[in-house]
């Protein structure tokens, strides 16, 4: 878990001491202080350079071995299941990520939900393309996401996310992709 202002430090300290292959892809709070696209972008770049760091954002598939690879995506909340309505629940994001703030979505709840589920469907879209792509070489794919893609694998402490939360913790339009 980093922020967008350490980020490339932190992966850097990854890649010197492990200096193996690192996939990853970036959650909510990697996107903390920054936008959407300068965090993919930096990503991206810091990927396409290193010999070590994947960011599975910026790529259809990696091949793992003859009959494996790994696909994914940072994924983000779709906003599409649970209770929207609840004024009590709030994400630190929409205060913390630019694209929020430059929509004054922390205050409307219908630009929070719109910016949400455009940025979950580029997610299910990757993923979607991807596996028609990979499927055609390999019959194992190991899928990474942040954002779980089932309301039912929501948990919290255990116990199953509270229904104020669970729109801000789950992508149900990457769950159907995986349906």
């Amino acid at each position: 878990i980093s922020s967008s202002t350490n980020l490339v430090y932190h992966l850097s300290i990854l890649e010197r001491e492990l200096q193996k292959p690192i996939y990853f892809v970036a959650g909510n709070h990697d996107y903390w202080y920054s936008s959407f696209e300068d965090v993919k972008k930096q990503l991206t770049e810091v990927s396409n350079i290193s010999p070590y760091l994947n960011y599975l954002s910026s790529k259809s598939y990696i091949p793992l071995t003859n009959n494996l690879a790994i696909i994914g995506h940072d994924g983000w909340y779709s906003a599409s299941c649970g209770s929207v309505d609840n004024r009590r629940f709030t994400m630190n994001d929409w205060v913390n990520i630019k694209d929020y703030k430059n929509e004054g979505s922390y205050h409307n709840m219908n630009a929070v939900c719109t910016l949400s589920k455009k940025e979950a469907m580029l997610a299910a879209k990757h993923i979607h393309d991807s596996i028609k792509e990979v499927t055609r070489y390999y019959n194992n794919i190991l899928i990474l996401t942040h954002v779980p893609p089932f309301p039912d694998v929501c948990r919290h402490n255990g116990e199953p996310t509270e229904r104020e939360a669970l729109p801000w913790y789950c992508n149900t339009f990457l769950g159907d992709v995986l349906a």
